[in-house]
């Protein structure tokens, strides 16, 4: 839904902007979906491989993109389905099975970190939900903690390599602020903890979890970086993370 501001200045340089519901849009039910552009149709189209209750939004927004660029780049409807098959995204909402179940998703806005709260509702029961946090120091913390915070048992706040990035004693000081002026509301009994690196962090997470607990990675590229830069880490039921 782009904003007014974007709109005019389009029709001012003469793009060719196209927007959901007046020149795209999409339906579907339980087994699939089906897009209408401007003159362009798909129907019967499998559901995209990737999770997450924002995936079709995404993909008629690129099936968009493809219908405009048409003339200079054409894509069969083969390669579209074989593209929605076997499409991979890694630290979007990638579960990683094991015990515990890890989550990463690289969410480090007030949008994505409720789209991240939503998918995770659906997920299904985990006695307790570990997280492993970091963040740039410009984020709006406020928001991001207080969409997130009711899902979350144990934070696992974690500093980053780069000057931006916020100080993990800081977030903890910014989430006891919100959690003493009632601006955020977790679970009874949730614990705090501080780490030099998001390695560690998880690393601890994983020790402190029991195997059918989930641990959930997310607030910056550089969150979810740092503990994939050594490959994807598979959690044993011992609570150790290891590297492959």
């Amino acid at each position: 839904m782009a904003p007014d501001s974007v709109a005019a200045h389009a029709a001012a340089i003469g793009a060719d902007l196209r927007q959901l519901g007046r020149d795209f849009s999409y339906s579907g039910d339980r087994q699939q979906w089906q897009w209408v552009g401007q003159s362009k149709r798909f129907s019967g189209l499998a559901y995209p491989s990737l999770r997450g209750v924002n995936q079709l939004l995404n993909a008629a927004g690129v099936l968009a993109v493809f219908e405009a660029l048409h003339q200079r780049l054409p894509i069969s409807a083969q390669a579209v389905r074989t593209g929605l098959a076997l499409v991979e995204l890694p630290g979007r909402f990638q579960v990683v099975p094991g015990q515990p179940a890890l989550v990463l998703d690289v969410a480090h806005n007030p949008h994505a970190v409720a789209a991240l709260a939503q998918n995770m509702d659906q997920m299904g029961f985990f006695p307790r939900t570990h997280a492993v946090f970091g963040a740039m120091a410009d984020k709006d913390l406020v928001q991001i903690l207080e969409r997130i915070a009711p899902l979350i048992d144990a934070w696992h706040f974690t500093d980053l390599e780069l000057p931006r990035a916020a100080k993990a004693l800081d977030l903890a000081a910014e989430f006891e602020r919100l959690r003493a002026e009632g601006r955020i509301k977790p679970p009874s009994g949730v614990s705090v903890a501080c780490h030099s690196s998001p390695l560690e962090a998880l690393s601890a997470a994983a020790s402190a979890a029991d195997p059918a607990d989930r641990i959930v990675v997310f607030g910056s590229f550089y969150t979810v970086g740092g503990v994939l830069k050594k490959g994807v880490p598979r959690l044993a039921t011992s609570g150790a993370a290891s590297q492959p």
